[in-house]
This record gives structure tokens, sequence and C-alpha cells, in this order.
């Protein structure tokens, strides 16, 4: 930055670049955590099958279902924050998916248990839709891992990216932490 306070073209294309880069790490990390959240619904499904009974098993997946879903609808509210500032979070509707889940829950078991043969489990629906929560661990946790098993490779790869006038590491991984931060406090 100059004495004007205007910043010099090659300063504004590192910033353009960097920015960049974290919004191309930040739509990795979405698509990373879906994955991980559709992988981990599945096994936990299978498992149920498999360890319990089949009612368990379709409460687990309609609460796995309605995880991924609150994770989407909160990846679109961390998208609103940089684009348009933080809205009021009584207003967004991914706050009546564990109402409308319970609500569910009980309506199917009153009026449609008995001609489908189906009773929804309250535990397995609940332990289900937090399966969101356990799938962004668990992809967080093993980057954590990987991070302090390799902590001279990635010194020496960021001390090179910064040689090289490059983005460094910690730019991009902030979005990851505001996003992480995000859903721990949901």
């Amino acid at each position: 930055i100059n004495a004007v306070g205007a910043m010099s073209p090659e300063e504004a294309a590192q910033r353009a670049a960097a920015a960049a880069a974290a919004a191309a790490r930040y739509e990795q990390l979405k698509v990373e955590c879906q994955a991980w959240c559709i992988g981990l619904g599945l096994l936990g499904t299978v498992s149920c099958h498999f360890l319990y009974s089949r009612d368990v098993a379709i409460s687990y997946a309609l609460g796995a279902a309605s995880g991924l879903t609150y994770l989407r609808l909160l990846t679109r509210t961390v998208d609103s924050v940089g684009a348009a500032g933080m809205g009021s979070t009584l207003g967004q509707p991914r706050l009546l998916i564990p109402v409308v889940l319970a609500l569910c829950y009980n309506r199917w078991n009153l009026l449609y248990a008995e001609q489908y043969g189906v009773t929804l489990q309250l535990y397995a629906l609940l332990v289900g839709f937090f399966t969101y929560k356990l799938a962004v661990l668990g992809r967080q946790g093993l980057e954590l891992l990987s991070e302090l098993s390799e902590p001279e490779q990635r010194a020496a790869g960021q001390a090179s990216a910064a040689e090289a006038g490059g983005v460094d590491g910690d730019s991009a991984m902030s979005l990851d932490r505001i996003f992480i931060r995000k859903v721990m406090s949901e």
C-alpha cells in the first residue's frame, strides 16, 4: 500500500490469487464434508441393519438424510455470510429440520406404522441426524493428523510458496476453520 492508501497492482494480484485459492479450497471442503456425510450415513445404515433391525436402519437413514440436508443448508448460510453479511439466525430454514424430524417421527408412528410395518425409532433418527457432525469432525481430524505427522514437509512447502510469492497455507485454512467453528456451534 502506498502513501495514498492505494494498493499496488502486484499486491492486488496477490490478494486476488489468495482469495481465489481460498474460495477453491472452501468449495473443495464443502464437497468433501458432504461426501463424508453420505459415506458415514451409508455405513451407519448398513451397520444398523445388521446389528439391530430394519426399523432402526430406516430410522437411521432418514436421520442421516436430514443431517445431510442440514449440512447443505448450513453451507448455504456460510456462503451468504461472505456475500451479504450475517443474517438473522431465527429466520433460517435449517433450524426447522430437527423439529420436522421429530414431528414426522410422531405422525408416522401414529398414522402409518401399522400400515407399512415400519416403526421409526427416535434415538436412531437423532443419531443419524448428527452424523453430519461426525463427518465434519472426522474429515478435519484426518487433515489435522496429516498436518501433525508431516510438519517438516508442510513448513518447507510454505517457505517455498512464500519465496515464490504464492499463497501461504494459513490463508486458505482460515475458511476451513470458520466453517468448522460454525458447524460446531450449531
